[in-house]
């Protein structure tokens, strides 16, 4: 099975097509094409093209880590960006706080035990702090104020924009806390 066997070209754009499919892609982790069986890694045209794809997703087989891994690092490079249009707007302390969120988003990409512990820090912040924005008496007073019509009411404000980061935080502590095995150490 090596270079010009008709099988070995129908089994490359087979392993090529499940590789595209976004239904493939939502089972499970895209992968190379050297994981699908009977796969010759000289053979075919393709290969020079297509024999060095790389993993999309961190390198574990637990989905739900995975996933959670996924979400926890968009979230870093949000708050990535953020911290660099302040750096762009003067403030330049927001460049540590950049390479921080930087750190930890790569950190648990890879899957490191050190990130994974700082991450869970920081959402525990986010669960203990980000209702008492909201539910301290001097913002529920604002809604007494000169014109309180046009302020959302305190129960609103939760519901809409704190729950759904308390809910996500204790899911993926939850889900970091569960898998914490598949983490390793530096």
């Amino acid at each position: 099975m090596h270079g010009s066997s008709p099988s070995a070209y129908a089994l490359q754009a087979q392993a090529i097509v499940l590789c595209l499919s976004p239904n493939y892609a939502l089972k499970g982790t895209l992968r190379t094409l050297r994981e699908f069986p009977g796969y010759d890694v000289g053979a075919g045209p393709l290969n020079a093209a297509l024999g060095a794809m790389v993993d999309v997703f961190p390198a574990t087989q637990i989905r739900p880590l995975r996933w959670c891994i996924v979400l926890l690092c968009a979230g870093c490079a949000w708050q990535t960006w953020i911290d660099l249009t302040w750096v762009l707007q003067g403030e330049y302390v927001y460049g540590i706080l950049a390479l921080v969120w930087i750190a930890v988003g790569v950190g648990l990409w890879r899957l490191r035990a050190a990130a994974r512990d700082v991450a869970q820090v920081l959402i525990w912040l986010v669960l203990l702090l980000a209702p008492l924005d909201s539910l301290n008496p001097f913002a529920s007073m604002e809604e007494f104020g000169p014109d309180p019509g046009n302020l959302p009411s305190t129960l609103y404000v939760v519901l809409v924009y704190v729950l759904p980061w308390m809910i996500a935080g204790v899911c993926s502590l939850h889900v970091l806390g569960l898998y914490r095995q598949e983490f390793r150490q530096p």
